[in-house]
């Protein structure tokens, strides 16, 4: 009997995915035969613009592959709709990366067209930036809003729904209308974004904003979740146990009216997106790093903008705090733009239109 109701299940699960999948089929179907979004071609035309008059060649591929310090970066090939590719690396460090990239791009070529293209893209939060513009683009998840000789396409969380944490976020939303919500900033997260090892770990930006919260905690409360990247030995941070805090979920960081985002070791890729979802306030850091939809984004429309030093952060809070009909505005603003850019459709439009635009200027 148990068998039974297994099998069942199972069956059940199988008619479900298959559902999902011909629905997002058919919505990317649909919209490929649309005009793109204004602000895509925006992005990605900036991305290419340097390519625009020489084209990207091959040889140019493969010098981009052979160049110090680009081992990681792994070269994707599509040939009437079957993806293959070739790595530098053959160690299992980034195997389940390039795994998630080839389901990704399976996923697109089991739902549209794509073109003969090949392309190489760096699956490190922080990709290898070379200063050579004779070599072909790499593409990249995240990067600096001046370098001009790479593409962006959504991350890997993107690529995967962001791990069905959408779902989770509109729940939580019921749980945690806004006048239910704390009047308070929050944050949890990793000692990423610099070696944490050192004395100097006071300057990094995470670090700062955790000890900025021990000093306005009536303002902000942000802890480290985790300690990583050096931060797990370093005796200075070991003696301040009050830098860490309990781990606490996406929905039940709903609670509080205010989330902060800073960066990492680059953009924070699927916090940024749970955060503009969330009913909630995003305080983002504004730094040079950037997204494949930041470019949309408008300050003070759907975010409140924070200095890069964070040296404004208690002051956007007092804002918010005395400006709460116009700070529930721009939360609300942020949680149409993510159901109207974000979704996973529009994710994997984006990512079509990149190849589409790249293959026309690749050359033999």
């Amino acid at each position: 009997m148990y068998r039974q109701v297994i099998i069942l299940l199972i069956a059940n699960l199988v008619i479900l995915l298959t559902n999902l999948s011909a629905d997002f089929n058919e919505k990317l179907q649909l919209l490929v035969t649309q005009e793109p979004p204004k602000w895509m071609l925006q992005q990605i035309n900036k991305d290419l613009e340097i390519y625009k008059a020489k084209g990207i060649s091959q040889e140019s591929i493969d010098r981009l592959m052979r160049a110090p310090g680009n081992e990681y970066s792994v070269r994707y090939k599509i040939q009437s709709q079957h993806i293959s590719y070739l790595t530098n690396d053959e160690g299992t460090f980034l195997q389940g990366r390039r795994n998630q990239i080839v389901d990704a791009l399976n996923k697109l070529a089991a739902a549209v067209q794509l073109p003969n293209v090949e392309i190489v893209i760096n699956p490190l939060d922080v990709a290898f930036s070379c200063p050579d513009t004779t070599l072909a683009p790499a593409f990249v998840f995240a990067k600096n809003k001046y370098n001009n000789n790479q593409i962006l396409i959504p991350d890997l969380d993107a690529l995967s729904n962001y791990g069905g944490v959408g779902k989770q976020i509109e729940t939580a939303k019921k749980k945690f209308p806004w006048i239910s919500k704390k009047d308070q900033a929050f944050w949890r997260g990793a000692s990423t974004g610099g070696s944490f090892h050192t004395e100097m770990w006071r300057e990094l930006a995470r670090a700062k904003l955790v000890l900025l919260s021990l000093k306005n905690s009536k303002y902000l409360n942000a802890r480290f979740s985790q300690f990583v990247q050096g931060a797990e030995i370093n005796p200075s941070m070991q003696a301040m146990p009050e830098l860490k805090g309990l781990a606490v979920t996406q929905a039940d960081s709903l609670k509080y009216k205010y989330l902060v985002d800073v960066d990492g070791n680059t953009c924070s890729w699927q916090r940024m997106y749970w955060i503009l979802l969330s009913n909630s306030v995003l305080l983002k850091q504004v730094t040079d790093n950037i997204e494949w939809y930041y470019g949309n984004l408008k300050p003070n429309e759907h975010f409140i903008p924070v200095k890069e030093d964070l040296s404004d952060l208690i002051e956007k809070i007092n804002w918010a705090k005395s400006n709460d009909g116009k700070a529930r505005k721009i939360a609300k603003n942020a949680t149409q733009f993510a159901k109207k850019n974000l979704s996973e459709e529009m994710v994997f439009l984006y990512l079509y239109w990149v190849l589409v635009r790249y293959a026309e200027l690749q050359t033999t």
